[in-house]
This record gives C-alpha cells, sequence and structure tokens, in this order.
C-alpha cells in the first residue's frame, strides 16, 4: 500500500506489520480524509490516521475472507464490502468512525455521533424455501448509540437509560464492557407492560409499545462518571401513515397499557392478601376465626378468577378472563402502526367498564370482611395487612 501526494511523482509507503495479506482495494473516506479502508486477502483493516497505524475489523463478526472491492455510500453513510466467499458485506453507519480522533480517544469514555434512527415498518419476508432460498443478516432495526471506551468497564455499573422529552424514563440497558468503539441498539420500544400472573400466558403484551418519532436523551453511567447525548427518532420514509395516525395508536396502547399494570396491581393485592389469610388460618387457635380465614381466602381466589385464568393444566388452560382480553387488544393495537379502529376503541372502553365493576366487588368485598377478621386476630397479636400502591411499586422496582 502506497501513498503519494504529488500526483505518483513519489511514493510513501503506508505498509505496517499490523496488514496481513497482499492488499486488492484501498479507499480514503469522503469526509474523513484520515480514515481509510484497506481489503487485503486477509480481511478488512481500517486506519484513523492516515494509514500509520492498522486494525483488523472484527465487527459483527465479519470473518477474515478477501475484500475484493469497497464502495462507501454516501447517503446512508455505509461501508460496502465486495468480499471472494461471503457475498456482500455491509457496515452500517460509519459515523461513529468518522468522528474518532486522537484527542477523543484519548478520554476515559465518550458518547460518539450516529445518523437519525428510522422505524421500519416493513412486513415479514415470508417464507423463501427451496433451490432459492436466500439466508442473510439484514440491518439492525433499532436505533444506534454509539460510545468509545479507553480501556475495558470493570467496576461499577455501566447502564444507559433512555428519557423521552418530558424527562420520563422510558427504558434501561446494559453497555457492553469492551474497550473501543460500542454500539449499542435499542428496540424504540418501551418496557413491556406488566401483566398479571395467572394459570397461563397472556399472549398479545410481550413488547411495550413502540415510541413516537422525536428527539431523546441518552443517559451513561459508568462507574461514577455521567455522561448524557441526544438521540434523533425519525418516521419511516416508506409509512403511509401520518403522524396523527401513529400518536392515536401510541396514545391508545399506552391507555391498555396502563390498564394492565393496574389490573396488575389490583390481582396481586388479591393474592398478597389470600396467602396471608392462608397462613394466619393455620395459626389461629380459634375455631370460628380459622373457618372464616379460609372462607375469606376462598372467595379471594373466586375474585381472582374474574381477572385471570386459575385453572391449572398447563400452558393452555382453555380460560380466558379481562386480563386475557385487554391482552389481545393491546397486541392488535401495537402490531399496527396506524390508526386503531372504531372497534378496537369501543372494545376497550367495554372492557374498562367490566374492570371497574370487578375492581368496585373487589374494594366493596375487602372493606367489609377485613375489620372485622382483624379485630378477631388482634387477641393473637396478628392482622392481614392490604398491600398499598406504594409498597407495590417498590416491590416491582427490586
Amino acid at each position: 500500500v502506497f501513498k503519494t501526494t504529488d500526483f505518483g511523482a513519489t511514493w510513501i509507503s503506508l505498509t505496517t506489520a499490523d496488514i496481513k495479506g497482499f492488499a486488492s482495494v484501498v479507499k480514503q473516506d469522503p469526509i474523513n480524509p484520515a480514515l481509510l479502508y484497506l481489503g487485503t486477502e486477509a480481511g478488512l483493516f481500517i486506519s484513523l490516521d492516515g494509514g500509520k497505524e492498522w486494525a483488523a475489523f472484527k465487527g459483527g463478526d465479519f470473518p477474515p475472507v478477501p475484500v475484493r472491492d469497497i464502495a462507501i455510500h454516501p447517503r446512508e453513510k455505509d461501508v460496502v464490502l465486495a468480499t471472494h466467499g461471503r457475498g456482500l458485506w455491509i457496515i452500517d453507519d460509519i459515523t461513529p468512525l468518522r468522528s474518532l480522533t486522537t484527542e477523543l480517544m484519548s478520554k476515559s469514555v465518550a458518547f460518539l455521533p450516529s445518523r437519525p434512527s428510522t422505524f421500519d415498518e416493513l412486513g415479514g419476508d415470508g417464507w423463501a424455501d427451496g433451490d432459492g432460498e436466500f439466508d442473510g443478516r439484514g440491518p439492525r432495526n433499532g436505533a444506534s448509540i454509539a460510545y468509545y471506551q479507553k480501556k475495558r468497564h470493570i467496576f461499577g455499573d455501566l447502564k444507559f437509560e433512555i428519557f423521552d422529552a418530558k424527562g420520563a424514563l422510558i427504558d434501561t440497558l446494559a453497555g457492553d464492557k469492551r474497550k473501543g468503539l460500542n454500539r449499542l441498539y435499542w428496540a424504540m420500544r418501551m418496557k413491556a407492560p406488566k401483566v398479571p400472573t395467572g394459570a397461563s400466558i397472556a399472549g398479545g403484551a410481550f413488547v411495550g409499545p413502540q415510541v413516537l418519532e422525536g428527539n431523546y436523551t441518552v443517559k451513561m453511567t459508568k462507574g461514577k462518571e455521567t455522561l448524557v447525548s441526544n438521540l434523533e427518532i425519525l418516521p419511516d420514509p416508506l409509512s403511509i401513515h401520518t403522524k396523527a395516525e401513529r400518536e392515536a395508536q401510541f396514545g391508545l396502547a399506552m391507555e391498555l397499557y396502563r390498564v394492565l399494570e393496574s389490573m396488575t396491581f389490583t390481582v396481586d393485592r388479591i393474592v398478597d392478601l389470600r396467602d396471608q389469610s392462608k397462613d394466619l388460618a393455620a395459626k389461629a387457635t380459634d375455631e370460628s376465626l380459622k373457618k372464616r380465614l379460609t372462607a375469606f381466602s376462598s372467595t379471594l381466589e373466586t375474585l381472582r378468577n374474574k381477572y385471570v385464568p386459575v385453572k391449572e393444566g398447563g400452558g393452555i388452560t382453555g380460560e380466558e378472563r379481562l386480563r386475557d382480553y385487554v391482552a389481545t387488544i393491546y397486541g392488535a393495537v401495537t402490531g399496527y402502526p396506524g390508526r386503531p379502529s372504531q372497534a378496537q376503541q369501543e372494545r376497550k372502553d367495554a372492557l374498562k367498564k367490566d374492570i371497574a365493576a370487578a375492581d368496585k366487588e373487589v374494594d366493596a368485598f375487602i372493606q367489609k370482611e377485613l375489620p372485622a377478621l382483624n379485630q378477631g386476630l388482634a387477641a393473637q397479636q396478628l392482622s392481614l395487612k392490604l398491600l398499598s400502591h406504594e409498597d407495590w411499586q417498590k416491590a416491582q422496582k427490586k
């Protein structure tokens, strides 16, 4: 590998011991002239200082295959590699690489710029079996967060918190501890909703709602150090849905999200009180009080069955309760990026009424029976304690 600065009159060798295999192609980055890409018989090598030092590129499990040609996409900021034996490889978004300078790499840790992240509303590829099947990894679907570490992180936390424009925490991600340039991907979704536990799995509520386009804040905590960066998310340029339609979808998804969380608190409170009454029934010396506690526990279990399936029998019990109805409509809304249907809105309203009626029945039963039971338990210096929402929230954070 040689370099000329006088139109070929003289040449300077850029070859170092870091380069393996004979060279096939070398390209200079059009934005950062000190950034060089070298394709050899043994892979891709990158220099950040105009060829003084080289490092083998191994990102994304790139194999040591011959790289015969290199193209730098001017719009997408991707590097496209033509290999011998592994087809085309694409290094997504080299914006972080372009920003690596000697000054930046002297810092212990730093955020690196990335291109704006874009939603992908494309559907699945389907099945393509047979001789014509193509198998290859596509680009990562998520918001890219790039950062640099001078040394491998060993002690303390290394986490990334995502905040919306109002400062509300949306998600928390664990960082990669290795030294050098790292890239973290955020799914651009909130955490999955809390779902009441039952005898079966509630389908449809496995992922959180997709967030809206806009600017978000990323806070990195690395031991005692804290850094903040901006994250820009853009809509899919091929989307057929307007911003208003996406906002309507997000609004209904979040309403159902909160319904599931509220129901989870109610069910957990019922279970906690049921288990307390079972334990105290075993300790009670008064037979009348023991029967009352047992009956109280049994009724609570009946009330729980209004919200979730309680019939044991494997992963699929055949039972569907309020939790399952809400989870089904939640899954349908979050699975389609456009405006929710009128039927979905009406179904949500009907379910909220059913849940309110069930909540009212639970509250009335507890308010009627709990004081009398605690009065009877007081003689043994025992009591039933109703789980507060504050204590429940603390338990969720553990």
